[in-house]
């Protein structure tokens, strides 16, 4: 029976070993050569997004079907009771949070699309963009009660009390502001020394 070389664990074609990885020599199971790529990726963002680049020029018709085929299933899983707002807020607070911390933030539905999950706001959640690749299309059973726990209709929370997805906004913002607040008020006083320098300069030169 062939076994994975890093965990040791038993390879069954379809279950931890793809019929791709079969064909090869390195017998690796899938989880171990997940770990491995993200870990590869991260070390070598350049050459990843590279990569990513080449492929994306090269399945353009493979990635138009795949387009297609989620808008299908998102105009199906339409929630009738659904809020656009929130939801439109949801994507505005993942793009808010990709220019906070400078690394991409999804959008991810909590009970996939494609298992039966609705497009509706108390399904979304903004999430890293390397834990949705990793979360893919599975259902995630700790997510789905550490929300469940919480009020659905605020998946967001702060020192462990829920908040609306709006307040979310406005404290990302407000810390934003706060930060520009502190910056502007340091050039200020840095610019209020250089001026008194400037003038104790001038007095030791004699020119006061």
């Amino acid at each position: 029976m062939e076994k994975c070389r890093k965990c040791a664990d038993a390879l069954t074609p379809g279950v931890n070993w793809s019929a791709s990885r079969v064909r090869k020599p390195d017998r690796i199971c899938s989880p171990c050569n997940s770990a491995a790529a993200a870990v590869w990726n991260r070390a070598h963002p350049e050459a990843r997004q590279g990569t990513q680049k080449a492929y994306r020029k090269n399945n353009l018709n493979k990635l138009a079907s795949d387009n297609n085929r989620r808008r299908a299933v998102k105009l199906a899983a339409l929630s009738p009771d659904r809020d656009e707002a929130k939801i439109a807020a949801v994507y505005a607070l993942a793009n808010r949070l990709t220019a906070r911390f400078r690394r991409p933030y999804h959008v991810d539905h909590i009970v996939p699309l494609a298992k039966g999950g609705l497009h509706h706001e108390n399904n979304l959640v903004a999430m890293r963009g390397d834990y949705n690749s990793a979360k893919k299309d599975k259902i995630v059973p700790t997510l789905i009660s550490f929300f469940a726990g919480r009020s659905l209709m605020s998946p967001f929370h702060y020192h462990g009390q829920p908040v609306s997805a709006a307040d979310a906004i406005a404290m990302l913002k407000n810390r934003k502001d706060h930060a520009r607040y502190r910056l502007n008020a340091k050039r200020g006083r840095d610019e209020r020394d250089g001026t008194i320098l400037r003038q104790l300069w001038a007095m030791v030169r004699g020119e006061l």
